[in-house]
C-alpha cells in the first residue's frame, strides 16, 4: 500500500513538473522599455546694471567741482536686471567714502545723501516718490537699505533719485577738499 501511495504521489508530482515545464515554455508576458534622454538643467542669471553698465564698470553719477555750502545736486540712477531671474529686492548695501585729504576733516561728514524710490518714474522728487534713506555719506546707517522694489528678469528696470546737499557750514576747514564715494547696490532673488 505504501508503494502504491508512493507511486501515486510520484505520478502526481511528475504531472505537475511536466505541466510546469510545458506551461513555462509557452507562457510569455509582453514588455517594453523607453529612455528619456538628454535632460538638461541650467542655472539662471541675475545681472544688476547701473545706468546700463554692468556692476562696477558703471560711470559715476556725481562729478561735482567748486561746490559750496547749501548747494544741492540731484541725479537719477537707473537700476536694471538683464539676467533671466527676477530680483525680489534691491538694496543699497553700503557707501564707501574716501576723503581726498588727510588728516580730517572729511567732506563726507557734511554731505547729506537722500535716496528716493522714483515710484512714478518721472525722474523728479515729488509726491509720488518714497524716501528710502537720508544721512551723511559717512554715516554707518547706509548698510543694507531696501530700496523698496524688485527687478524683473530680462531687462526689468527701476529708477532711484539720489540728492546730495552740501550742509550749511561756516567751517573754513572744508574749503578746497574733496571726497570720492561708491554707492554699492545688490539685487536679491
Amino acid at each position: 500500500m505504501i508503494t502504491m501511495n508512493r507511486q501515486i504521489v510520484m505520478g502526481i508530482l511528475s504531472i505537475f513538473a511536466v505541466t510546469a515545464l510545458v506551461g513555462g515554455a509557452t507562457f510569455a508576458l509582453f514588455s517594453s522599455q523607453a529612455s528619456n534622454n538628454e535632460n538638461t538643467f541650467g542655472a539662471g542669471t541675475m545681472q544688476l546694471r547701473i545706468n546700463g553698465d554692468e556692476g562696477s564698470t558703471s560711470s559715476s553719477v556725481f562729478s561735482i567741482a567748486n561746490a559750496k555750502p547749501t548747494d544741492v545736486f540731484t541725479q537719477v540712477i537707473a537700476l536694471s536686471n538683464t539676467g533671466s531671474i527676477a530680483a525680489t529686492d534691491v538694496l543699497l548695501t553700503s557707501i564707501n567714502v574716501t576723503p581726498s585729504n588727510t588728516p580730517p576733516p572729511n567732506l563726507g561728514d557734511i554731505l547729506t545723501l537722500d535716496v528716493y524710490d522714483d515710484f512714478n518714474g518721472n525722474g523728479i522728487i515729488d509726491g509720488g516718490d518714497f524716501l528710502r534713506g537720508s544721512a551723511h555719506l559717512t554715516n554707518p546707517a547706509w548698510l543694507n537699505i531696501s530700496l523698496g522694489f524688485g527687478l524683473a528678469g530680462g531687462g526689468g528696470s527701476h529708477q532711484i533719485i539720489a540728492r546730495i546737499t552740501f550742509d550749511d557750514t561756516d567751517d573754513n576747514s572744508y574749503q578746497g577738499i574733496g571726497v570720492n564715494f561708491n554707492l554699492n547696490f545688490q539685487a536679491n532673488q
